[in-house]
Order: C-alpha cells, then sequence, then structure tokens
C-alpha cells in the first residue's frame, strides 16, 4: 500500500491531500499542497526565548518555542497554547500526539548516578499535557525528537571540544533502544531531527550554514541549505520544505516567528569529523 492510500485510510489525506516522506511511521508532513517556494505563515505573537521547531498533523502547524507550544492553522490563525519548562526543543507529531523534549542539562556531562532530568512531554492536538516521559541514558540535554518505524529518535546537546555527535533511539514507550554516534561536529550538537524524502536531516548550530544529511544508518552523506536549526516540515515535492524562522526582538529575550518554503539546496562538501 502506498504511502498516500495509508494516510488516506486515516481519514486526514482525503480533506488535505497529504503526503508522507518515506515509509509508513515517520512523521507526518502535509502542507496544503497550493504552497509555493517563497511562501510565508507568521505565527502570531510574542514569546519567551525563541522558535525551536516546528511539526504539523496535517491540518495545523505546531511551533515550539523555549518556554511554549503553539498551534495555528496554515493561515497563522491562533487555535491554542501551552506552557512547558525552559527549554522545549523541536517537536514531531506521531499517532496522534504532539511531542516536545524538554532539555534541561544543556552541553554539560550529568555527573555519575545523577538521574537524567531529560523528558518528552506528551499533549493531544488541543494541547493538552497528556503524559511526561522520563529519558534514561540520555545525556547533554534533550532538543530535538522525531518519529520512525515506530521508534523515537532524540538529538541533543555536546559539550564543548567534545568530537561528533549523537542520535538517540527510543521504542514507542521510551524504553532505549540503541545510541547512534554521526560522525560530524558541531558548536552545540543537533539542534533538530528530521526525517524526509528518505533521509535525516540534522539541524546543527555553527555549521557556517547548513544542515547534515545522513542515511537510516546514520551515516553522513551530504549537507544541505537552508541550515534548519528551528525546525522543517517536508511539504509533497522532492527536496521543498516550510522552514522554521525565529525573529529576535530588540531585548534579545523575547522573539516572533515564522515559517516560509524553501527548496533544500547541496551544502559545502563535508569535512572530515576532529579528533581531539
Amino acid at each position: 500500500m502506498t504511502a498516500f492510500f495509508r494516510h488516506l485510510s486515516c481519514g486526514i489525506a482525503a480533506a488535505l491531500a497529504l503526503w508522507s516522506a518515506s515509509a509508513a511511521g515517520d512523521e507526518t508532513s502535509g502542507a496544503p499542497p497550493h504552497f509555493k517556494e517563497g511562501d510565508r505563515i507568521v505565527c502570531p505573537g510574542e514569546y519567551s526565548g525563541h522558535l525551536q521547531g516546528i511539526a504539523t498533523d496535517g491540518k495545523s502547524i505546531y511551533w515550539s518555542f523555549s518556554a511554549g507550544v503553539v498551534r495555528t492553522d496554515f493561515k497563522g490563525k491562533l487555535l491554542a497554547r501551552a506552557k512547558v519548562p525552559f527549554h522545549g526543543g523541536d517537536p514531531c507529531w506521531y499517532g496522534e500526539r504532539l511531542y516536545v523534549p524538554v532539555g534541561n542539562d544543556f552541553n554539560r556531562e550529568r555527573p555519575k548516578g545523577k538521574k537524567s532530568n531529560e523528558w518528552i512531554y506528551e499533549f493531544d492536538s488541543a494541547l493538552k499535557l497528556v503524559k511526561k516521559h522520563r529519558l534514561t541514558k540520555f545525556q547533554y540535554g534533550a532538543g530535538g525528537i522525531a518519529a520512525h518505524n515506530g521508534h523515537f529518535f532524540v538529538v541533543g546537546g555536546r559539550p564543548p571540544r567534545k568530537p561528533g555527535n549523537t542520535v538517540w533511539e527510543y521504542d514507542s514507550r521510551f524504553k532505549p533502544v540503541r545510541r547512534h554516534p554521526v560522525a560530524f561536529d558541531s558548536e552545540m550538537g543537533i539542534q533538530t531531527i528530521n526525517r524526509a524524502f528518505g533521509r535525516w536531516y540534522l539541524g546543527c548550530y555553527g555549521t557556517d550554514g547548513f544542515a547534515v544529511v545522513t542515511d537510516d544508518l546514520f551515516e553522513v552523506t551530504g549537507r544541505v541549505r537552508p541550515p534548519l536549526t528551528v525546525g522543517m516540515i517536508p511539504l509533497a515535492e522532492e527536496n521543498l520544505v516550510l522552514v522554521g524562522v525565529a525573529v529576535w526582538n530588540k531585548d534579545q529575550q523575547h522573539s516572533t516567528a515564522y515559517a516560509t518554503v524553501r527548496r533544500l539546496l547541496p551544502g559545502p562538501a563535508a569535512k572530515p569529523p576532529v579528533r581531539r
């Protein structure tokens, strides 16, 4: 059965002509098909911190800020809001639920014996908190989450001068499955993670304006622009995405946000990771 008909059977695609980026179980995409490059959606209001990521259920957009989550329609009309502890990260929509990572020990080694304080907050479509999941084994602060084939993949910070990066895989109940080393260096770990067009996209600060692309084994296969550091939603056309954009206000404590349709373009050739 094709990805289109799998979504059709769920009753979502019939209304919005949704499209699935790859195999069943991926994070849902599905912005209206009339979107074209350059289109923009503005998230209403001003928020503490800045935009961390975006996701969709096919009917609306979920905007995750440092201290809260916002739901709008595809025209930017506010539908719901909820608070999260500082700081929330890049979310994903999966199985009729929104999952938002909440990280605490960003870019720091957790002292031996100290219990993990990294969480995934599970919301329904009205942004009512359903459940909180503690992430065991996780290190350095949870900052982004994606779903694929019934498992969750979580990324986060990285201590300064520590080489490489990591994707942490959990099952559907957030029991740890495995740790995936990813052989590239970045300034502050991995901020966002999305699977689309049969590939993984990792948005990172300090990559000089590009995102890292990997295969399903998390082997680095290339880089793309724009950097995707505050999230993306894949659209029906190959390499066309809705990209989150954070706009800081003058006080640098609050921000506004919008999303714009961009085409993913090849980035510079990958440099080998530094081994210190």
